[in-house]
């Protein structure tokens, strides 16, 4: 996938513009698969040289994403989740307060008295 150059040279995909805006253009992938973001779309996408993109499949499309974008939408969407099954706290904090409270419930509840080891153990 290029991001600088033409929209339409050399061996670049073919591009035919759909509408006159950077919200669908139909790409024609070259013989190598490759495609060109057209410049309206890297605009519109904030999209620079240097950028680091992550391309993956979902649901049968090809979706390209900034990484730092992508980065921020699956922590973004981990917090609604964890919201939404009511985890307001972390799984760490849970976990110290439960081995707090066995902690203070053996404290609380002292040991028996010793085993009796029998005679063997009183003949040391």
């Amino acid at each position: 996938m290029s991001l600088a150059g033409s929209s339409n040279g050399g061996n670049d995909a073919d591009v035919t513009d759909r509408e006159d805006d950077a919200r669908s253009t139909e790409l024609v992938a070259n013989r190598d698969g490759r495609v060109t973001i057209p410049a309206q779309m890297r605009r519109a996408a904030g999209l620079e040289p240097g950028n680091r993109l992550v391309v993956y499949v979902e649901h049968g499309r090809v979706v390209i994403e900034e990484r730092d974008h992508l980065l921020a939408r699956v922590q973004r969407e981990a917090i609604e989740a964890a919201a939404a099954a009511d985890q307001s706290d972390s799984v760490v904090d849970e976990l110290i307060a439960e081995r707090r409270a066995e902690a203070a419930r053996e404290a609380d509840d002292p040991p028996g008295p010793a085993p009796d080891t029998g005679a063997a153990g009183r003949a040391q």
